[in-house]
């Protein structure tokens, strides 16, 4: 499953462009929202009883627990199984840590982590993503055989 399209956001929210989000339009909200910039709570007007089958359906949509985190890496931990496999196939996680190329728990701070059972950052700092110039690396998102990574 991927991330909906801005469009497909918008046709959830109450579309009165009240501006009270801080953003000028219900879609600008809808770009923002997809982007992991704002949260279902910043739209006022989505919290009210009125908007309640919305709220629920976006919520379902987005997911709830999928954060976004600086890199754009979004985490859907209801998909995680714990595997590793993202830990292990990333590039700068064995340059930091050799104990990861062997499959085995890092014991210096990488980029991602399996913590109870489920996938976290650790220290993004050392992401490729943060690099000059930047690599857009995506080896985690696709070695996880349940896709509970995804970059947006």
């Amino acid at each position: 499953m991927t991330l909906p399209s801005a469009y497909e956001i918008y046709k959830h929210l109450p579309k009165k462009n009240c501006g009270k989000c801080g953003m000028k339009s219900c879609l600008a909200f809808a770009m923002a929202l997809r982007e992991g910039k704002v949260s279902l709570e910043d739209c006022e007007l989505l919290m009210t009883p009125k908007h309640l089958r919305e709220r629920l359906l976006l919520k379902e949509i987005l997911g709830e627990s999928g954060k976004v985190l600086e890199t754009r890496l979004r985490i859907y931990e209801e998909r995680c199984i714990g595997c590793g496999q993202c830990v292990i196939s990333c590039p700068a996680n064995v340059s930091q840590d050799l104990n990861v190329a062997g499959g085995r728990g890092p014991q210096k701070p990488v980029t991602l982590v399996v913590r109870n059972g489920k996938v976290s950052e650790w220290d993004l700092s050392i992401c490729r993503r943060f690099e000059t110039p930047k690599q857009y690396c995506n080896v985690c998102v696709e070695n996880c055989p349940r896709k509970a990574l995804e970059f947006v």
